[in-house]
């Protein structure tokens, strides 16, 4: 409503109240008139009928026509809000639950890779192992020193680079603890071979040493320790460790470990150092 709008309805509302009180004094002087009469039924209740100005009644329809609708705006008002509210939590959960959904999948598609990738190295990774000469084939001279034949095997599918290892033969008493140990000090060969492609091999020979006073010597078989040998009271043990890496730069290693003469004669200890890695 404007302002000229609403001080028109003050001024007809004003007319309105002036004509009331008009007809208020009129209606007091009659009931004077009556009263001064002694008129008989002057204890008779009378009505009197007022009647506003249709512009009063149409002011105060208006007023509540909007007071209701200003009611029924505020509801509404309310009721999109809640509406809005109740879709921000709904859209809040679903990007929570999509997002966490997005993050499984995400982890498991990183395991997958992962486990594709281990799987990978490992089925493409090389092996080292160790081959020996059948027994038979060695020779035992009493007065001189033995060879022991020993071949490196790359069984794997990629290069084994940068081999290099350590390999003793050492003839000890049948029960005496073995030494697998090759500081300096210890008299054992130290292996460079480089690389050893994908089914290659390396023969080397590493003749019976012990250490002396002032350096590594050959052992000489004397005849008390050829019958030793014979009879199992005496091993000779040939034993190692070899380190390389493959393409991807892990490093791997296998040790190993054998009875030269007799190999189904083999001490506990020999027998749990064949091992080698699991790196991926």
């Amino acid at each position: 409503m404007t302002p000229n709008e609403l001080r028109k309805h003050i001024q007809s509302l004003q007319r309105t109240l002036d004509h009331i009180k008009t007809q208020l004094e009129a209606i007091s002087e009659h009931n004077k008139a009556a009263t001064q009469q002694q008129d008989p039924d002057r204890h008779q209740s009378r009505a009197s009928i007022v009647t506003l100005h249709p512009s009063v009644d149409t002011y105060y329809s208006a007023e509540n026509n909007e007071r209701k609708s200003r009611h029924r705006w505020l509801v509404f008002e309310r009721l999109v809000a809640f509406c809005g509210l109740l879709a921000i939590i709904a859209y809040v959960v679903v990007t929570a639950y999509t997002l966490g959904e997005i993050k499984r999948q995400a982890n498991s598609a990183q395991e997958q890779l992962t486990a594709g990738a281990e799987h990978f190295r490992l089925d493409e990774r090389p092996w080292v192992g160790i081959s020996f000469t059948a027994a038979a084939k060695i020779t035992v001279t009493v007065g001189k020193s033995f060879f022991v034949p020993v071949t490196l095997i790359n069984s794997g599918r990629t290069p084994a680079k940068n081999v290099t290892g350590n390999v003793a033969v050492d003839l000890l008493r049948n029960g005496e603890a073995i030494k697998f140990s090759y500081t300096p000090g210890r008299a054992s060969y130290k292996i460079f071979a480089g690389t050893i492609f994908p089914t290659g091999a390396i023969d080397r020979s590493f003749e019976s040493i012990h250490h002396g006073p002032q350096r590594a010597e050959a052992t000489i078989v004397t005849k008390e320790i050829f019958d030793s040998l014979l009879a199992n009271r005496t091993l000779a043990i040939v034993h190692g460790r070899i380190e390389y890496s493959d393409p991807f730069g892990t490093p791997h290693w296998t040790t190993f470990c054998r009875n030269v003469f007799n190999p189904s004669v083999i001490p506990i200890d020999c027998m749990k150092y064949n091992d080698t890695d699991n790196n991926k």
